[in-house]
């Protein structure tokens, strides 16, 4: 009995050793470290490989943020002399976006500047809430939580994957969606119709406005730690160039001053900080009325993605206390006679 026992407390510890091997090497989610050959990776989950990404990847530059961000490419980037990396992760939260921000100051890489988007549904949730839950045990730093990881069935099920199939997926195409077919007017128009015929109330009573301010602060605040703790690190963020449809399904709910005042408050919060800088490419009017750039009311085409880096480097549509107001308003003008048709 004692030689049975024994021997079977040998065959479950070489099984598991043999499975914490496998998992720490091959590693699917990097969450000890990064691949050995980024040109061969596969992405398939954000919330679950951003973290490792953020931690164990090299790079000096980072775009952090959401659905928003997944077109952007690191080749983007590099005329401008930045090793950069995209990390992204649909549908995040600030405070989601947040948490990867705090995994890339946890790498080894001396980051020179951070790009976050800044979202509609972002500035209007509970600064404190998240997209979904995360697995806590891929962002802490208790290696006692990673046996969560190393005997995961779905992440040992990954490993195997990984060794018995092909992959030629690579950091250059990881999260991007640019098939020709996603994009056009009539997608544009078919989910503002969509949006429409959902809509159950219309907001004809007015809102408060002093909260929608408040919770704005309070979300874009979620990064001011960060800010702050690192000075000689530059903060890039930028408001994304929604369709000219996105503006005029707002002024059909009577919602266009309440966002207004959301994105202006978050807008002056953000401008407190000297090594931060906000880019509004909501009033990029040439691309927000080219609804084939489009496939619904929010998502354009990586060319986009593209010109917002360009124009990031140029400073062009760099957004500052002295002209905040004054494009604000124009945007409010333009929307108000905009025609969708």
């Amino acid at each position: 009995m004692k030689k049975y026992i024994l021997s079977l407390i040998i065959t479950i510890a070489l099984l598991m050793g043999s499975i914490t091997a496998l998992v720490i090497v091959v590693d699917p989610f990097y969450h000890f470290h990064a691949p050995s050959d980024t040109n061969n990776i596969y992405i398939y989950n954000e919330m679950y490989q951003s973290p490792g990404m953020a931690r164990n990847f090299e790079y000096d530059s980072i775009m952090l943020g959401t659905s928003m961000t997944e077109n952007f490419r690191p080749s983007m980037f590099k005329e401008y002399g930045e090793n950069a990396l995209v990390v992204s992760y649909a549908g995040g939260r600030s405070k989601d976006i947040a948490k990867l921000v705090d995994q890339a100051f946890k790498s080894s890489n001396d980051i020179k500047k951070i790009y976050i988007d800044l979202n509609d549904y972002q500035l209007c949730s509970a600064p404190d809430s998240e997209f979904s839950d995360l697995p806590d045990y891929l962002y802490d730093s208790n290696p006692l939580n990673d046996v969560q990881y190393i005997f995961n069935i779905d992440v040992i099920s990954e490993c195997i994957n990984r060794i018995t199939s092909s992959n030629e997926n690579n950091v250059e195409t990881a999260f991007t969606w640019d098939d020709p077919e996603l994009f056009g007017k009539d997608k544009v128009m078919q989910d503002y119709y969509s949006s429409h015929a959902n809509q159950a109330w219309v907001n004809s009573e007015g809102y408060d406005s002093a909260l929608v301010k408040d919770t704005a602060v309070k979300n874009v605040q979620n990064f001011e730690s960060y800010i702050t703790a690192h000075p000689d690190t530059e903060f890039i963020f930028f408001l994304p160039p929604y369709s000219a449809a996105y503006w005029y399904d707002l002024k059909e709910q009577n919602k266009l001053d309440e966002k207004l005042d959301m994105y202006q408050a978050a807008i002056e919060e953000l401008l407190k900080y000297k090594n931060a800088k906000i880019f509004f490419f909501m009033d990029d009017y040439e691309t927000i009325c080219n609804l084939d750039s489009y496939r619904d009311l929010c998502h354009y085409h990586p060319h986009i993605n593209e010109k917002m880096t360009k124009d990031i480097h140029s400073e062009a549509f760099r957004i500052t206390s002295a002209d905040l107001s004054e494009r604000i308003e124009k945007l409010k003008e333009f929307v108000k006679n905009y025609i969708l048709e």
